[in-house]
């Protein structure tokens, strides 16, 4: 059977996708938690959890354990490594008291203020932007067809790329994250007294889809009495 070069170019991404899972073996998940304070500090924190079998193979130096580096400007971080339930859990956590002290490689956190309302409350808009896994300039984007985007859900099938993003304002709206065909609504918790949690479940086989843009943004919109002062990481 003759192949032409699109079809060879197909047969090559499966052929290197199915080595990937191989090598990955069950895959990971991230969790990637935010937490804004009224008077402009929070927390970030970065957690990476390893299935069972990527995790034995690092136990035996196999795997190199990597870092999820949300910070590169010589700030202290807490970083902890452990294995529960057979599983190696690796993360990172930084306090700050404003957002522009902080350095995140991968993405940035904005928070613009929106000004004050006829009642008097303050708006806020926070954005949330990060890279998409093998994003970025230079990357080669996979082809958009049946073969990769089965091998794709296969490899990252039942893991998630989980953002919680926990504000000191009454949550008025928050976007979805949309890619190609993944269409993944938040979820809000909110209350007048603590203020609200946002949390977004997006596949990883989402993250993994290069065909469209290689980053993703997830907004925020909400209003309180103090407001949260505007700031932005560094990039």
């Amino acid at each position: 059977m003759a192949f032409g070069p699109s079809a060879g170019r197909r047969v090559a991404a499966a052929a290197a996708l199915a080595a990937s899972a191989f090598v990955l073996g069950g895959c990971f998940d991230v969790q990637y938690d935010i937490t804004l304070k009224n008077d402009g500090g929070g927390t970030i924190a970065t957690r990476v959890i390893f299935s069972k079998e990527m995790s034995q193979m690092a136990g035996k130096g196999e795997v190199k354990r990597t870092s999820s580096a949300i910070l590169k400007n010589g700030k202290a971080v807490t970083e902890t490594s452990r294995i529960e339930d057979g599983r190696l859990i690796e993360e990172q956590t930084i306090d700050f008291q404003h957002l522009s002290d902080v350095t995140l490689p991968n993405g940035s956190i904005e928070v613009v203020d929106a000004g004050r309302s006829l009642l008097g409350v303050d708006t806020s808009h926070i954005r949330l932007t990060f890279a998409k896994k093998g994003g970025g300039p230079g990357a080669k984007p996979l082809e958009n067809n049946a073969e990769t985007r089965k091998i794709v859900a296969e490899i990252f099938a039942g893991h998630f790329f989980t953002v919680a993003m926990h504000v000191p304002c009454t949550v008025e709206s928050a976007s979805s994250f949309v890619q190609g065909g993944t269409t993944v609504a938040p979820m809000i918790d909110k209350s007048f007294i603590h203020g609200s949690t946002v949390h977004w479940q997006i596949p990883m086989a989402a993250l993994a889809d290069t065909t469209g843009a290689h980053h993703a943004d997830l907004e925020v919109t909400c209003w309180s009495w103090m407001g949260i002062p505007a700031g932005k990481t560094k990039s």
